[in-house]
């Protein structure tokens, strides 16, 4: 995976690799907390995507992911990164190719080729056994009002937030958004090509808070911000990772519509 580096202060936190984020690519190996059966093959909207590292993963593991970011961040370092690596994918593909060994075209070059009629998102490119695609999106602003280049975030049937909510300020309009998206997809199921798809949020991010922390979020406002906006949410499970010496808990929430 090649990362590219970004050197403005504007886009300081977006360029960092965040804890969450290995995180979730580790859950995307086989095990009994795999998130690898939830994504793949789904077509996912990532949440502050930064410099793309997750969400590139999750697409090569054969999720259809839209990385998203605030503009500043999504056409620079987010959009530079998903073509530095499609292109060494494409070019991978190609000298495999040309060494006459099986063709290594994806499922998503199969069967969608990024026309937007399949899981896989309009304009999409391929990427590994998935594709991705970028988009700008500014998660504390109405959904309504934002488009992804002809794509609807309502079309997610999995949405993706890590480490988007370590600042008190930020849970209520992260909270309402996965509200008014998930919402939107179907409450209880829709359909597409002939298959329910229960519409998730996968929110994953670290335990900073200590009592009386001022700016840092804890697990319980998470959850409680997400009940008040209408979501139910139960710990999917927790991972402890070393970080600066000291161990830090990283917790990944699944979230859905509340019962009606």
């Amino acid at each position: 995976m090649r990362l590219m580096p970004v050197y403005t202060l504007q886009a300081a936190t977006s360029s960092l690799i965040w804890d969450a984020s290995f995180a979730v690519i580790q859950l995307l190996k086989p095990g009994p907390a795999s998130l690898s059966q939830l994504l793949v093959g789904k077509r996912v909207l990532e949440l502050g995507s930064g410099i793309g590292l997750a969400g590139l993963c999750c697409a090569a593991a054969g999720a259809h992911v839209m990385l998203t970011d605030i503009p500043s961040v999504s056409e620079g370092i987010l959009a530079s990164n998903v073509a530095s690596n499609v292109e060494s994918y494409t070019k991978e593909r190609s000298d495999a190719g040309n060494n006459g060994k099986p063709s290594m075209e994806s499922f998503a070059e199969q069967a969608f080729r990024g026309n937007g009629n399949g899981p896989s998102w309009r304009n999409s490119q391929p990427l590994g056994s998935g594709s991705c695609a970028v988009g700008s999106l500014d998660f504390t602003k109405p959904m309504a009002e934002q488009a992804l280049h002809g794509n609807s975030p309502f079309d997610a049937d999995i949405l993706l937030a890590i480490d988007i909510v370590w600042l008190k300020e930020l849970v209520s309009p992260l909270a309402r958004t996965i509200h008014s998206i998930l919402s939107r997809t179907g409450c209880d199921a829709k359909t597409r090509k002939g298959e329910h798809v229960a519409p998730t949020a996968v929110l994953a991010f670290g335990e900073r808070s200590h009592a009386g922390s001022a700016h840092f979020v804890s697990l319980d406002e998470v959850r409680g911000a997400l009940k008040d906006a209408g979501c139910a949410s139960r710990v999917h499970c927790r991972q402890l990772v070393e970080r600066m010496g000291e161990q830090l808990s990283i917790v990944v929430l699944l979230v859905e519509p509340a019962a009606p």
